[in-house]
């Protein structure tokens, strides 16, 4: 996501679109990647089935957008400048990412601080994707 932005009235919606650009390329990653293990592993493509699920769980990932549009679609009302609608958005997403790695290895067998060390090391990766985004944009 575009941390660092020119303050001009179009900003927000310029936001609101990357975010959407790519919402929809990480689901058509996330898609792929799913159909593509199935192949290596099954050696066969997914059938109706296992695409729907496939489709469903790809398309699930989109609940996690809904705090970034909603902040940037506010910014685009006039509510805020985009900038803290992006710096807050960035930190929801990085949130909801280690939570949701979080709940992913609950029933993981293995020792806490492993578990503490992965989320942790999960979430410098994400802060560092973030600080490479606004090195890109600034």
């Amino acid at each position: 996501m575009t941390l660092v932005m020119a303050s001009h009235p179009g900003a927000p919606l310029e936001a609101l679109l990357v975010l959407l650009v790519t919402t929809t390329g990480t689901v058509v990653a996330a898609l792929t990647a799913d159909a593509l293990s199935h192949l290596a592993v099954h050696g066969r493509f997914l059938n109706g089935p296992e695409l729907r699920h496939a489709l469903r769980a790809s398309l699930g990932s989109l609940v996690t957008v809904v705090a970034p549009l909603a902040l940037l679609g506010a910014s685009a009302l006039g509510a805020w400048p985009v900038t803290p609608a992006l710096w807050i958005s960035a930190a929801v997403l990085l949130a909801t990412l280690v939570t949701v790695a979080a709940i992913a290895i609950r029933g993981v067998t293995v020792p806490w601080w492993q578990r503490t060390l992965f989320l942790t090391a999960l979430g410098i990766a994400g802060l560092i994707v973030v600080w490479l985004q606004t090195l890109a944009h600034g």
